[in-house]
């Protein structure tokens, strides 16, 4: 998210796309194997070597899934705001919104 920095221009299109489903296949696997979880408080201590976890250990992962996802969604609004309403890229562009 942090390729593109100024308020005028937005994600490429491709890339927003991947990323959404990058977040998308995310959510499925923390569905997927419920052990797995994401916090954004979460620091872990890397002062000594650990043994990886076993299967079906609980696992948290350093992250801010709504952080994401709100990043994403401004994107696609930026990206509606440089595209000329009368034309067909923006109404393929408005069928992202469910995402």
């Amino acid at each position: 998210f942090d390729m593109t920095t100024g308020l005028h221009t937005h994600l490429p299109i491709p890339i927003w796309n991947r990323c959404c489903m990058i977040i998308l296949d995310l959510l499925n696997q923390l569905e997927k194997y419920p052990y797995i979880s994401v916090d954004d408080a979460y620091e872990q201590d890397y002062s000594e070597e650990q043994e990886g976890p076993t299967e079906g250990d609980a696992v948290t992962i350093a992250g801010n899934l709504l952080g994401c996802l709100e990043r994403l969604d401004d994107e696609w609004f930026k990206s509606l705001q440089v595209i000329d309403p009368h034309t067909e890229d923006y109404m393929n562009r408005l069928k992202d919104e469910p995402v």
